[in-house]
This record gives structure tokens, C-alpha cells and sequence, in this order.
């Protein structure tokens, strides 16, 4: 794949990503438990990743990458790309 391909790739696959945060949003406050099947789906996402209160995660961003971050009461409190 070329370089240009590539970045519209990258592009494709980050637009991707904000579309399913945007609209998992609705989630946001709610516990996980009922948002789980619906997270996991994961339409137009490479990867979710689930991150609890006080968990080690890498820095790296991934633009492709739906993170959702959950409050200790297992409530969904962020989704978000990256």
C-alpha cells in the first residue's frame, strides 16, 4: 500500500471510530453491563478497549481505537477515539 493510500486509510478508519463514539454516546452515565453487547459490536472500529478506574493503559494513540472508560460503579463515564 502506498503512503496515500495509506493515510486515506487511516482517515477512512478514524471518521470510522468518531461516527461509533458519537453515537455510543448515548451511553454515557449508564452501566456497562446493558451497553456491553451494543460497545462490542463494534461497527466500523479495529479495536475497544474498556478501561476501569485506576487501570494502566498505554499512551499510544490510535486514531482507529474506540476507548470506553467506565467510573467505579461500572457506569459508562467517556467514550471516545484514540
Amino acid at each position: 500500500m502506498d503512503e496515500e493510500a495509506a493515510a486515506g486509510a487511516d482517515t477512512a478508519a478514524a471518521a470510522g471510530c468518531q461516527a461509533a463514539a458519537d453515537a455510543l454516546g448515548v451511553w454515557t452515565g449508564k452501566a456497562y453491563s446493558e451497553a456491553e453487547s451494543e460497545i462490542t459490536a463494534g461497527e466500523n472500529v479495529a479495536t475497544i478497549r474498556v478501561i476501569r478506574p485506576g487501570e494502566a493503559v498505554t499512551e499510544d494513540f490510535r486514531p482507529d481505537r474506540l476507548n470506553v472508560e467506565l467510573d467505579e460503579e461500572e457506569n459508562v463515564s467517556r467514550v471516545y477515539c484514540g
